[in-house]
């Protein structure tokens, strides 16, 4: 489900309140829509609120901006640590990883 930027930037604003906003009516799992709400809380507070929005494409990374990423990775930084700093998923940094580990193995 995709999720209107108001509709993210209101549940960023009550979790730092300490309240959680009112789920919509097909969420299965709690957990699951919370743990989303703070990643969205970490991702606005590393780049900006701005990191929310939808994107009309996907940004497509150089291969130097992906080995900059990567190193970053084997030089002791999580996955998770360089992934949000970047306002990226941290499956796809760690796809960027498997992909110059089999390049270079």
């Amino acid at each position: 489900m995709r999720y209107s930027y108001e509709f993210k930037r209101k549940a960023v604003e009550l979790y730092r309140q300490g309240k959680w906003i009112e789920p919509p009516a097909d969420i299965t799992n709690l957990k699951n829509f919370h743990d989303m709400i703070v990643k969205w809380h970490h991702l606005e507070e590393v780049t900006s609120p701005d990191c929310l929005k939808h994107h009309s494409q996907n940004r497509k990374w150089t291969p130097e901006e992906k080995y900059e990423l990567v190193a970053q990775v084997i030089a002791g930084a999580t996955i998770s640590s360089v992934a949000y700093a970047v306002g990226i998923n941290t499956g796809l940094l760690a796809q960027m990883l498997y992909q110059i580990e089999i390049q270079y193995c």
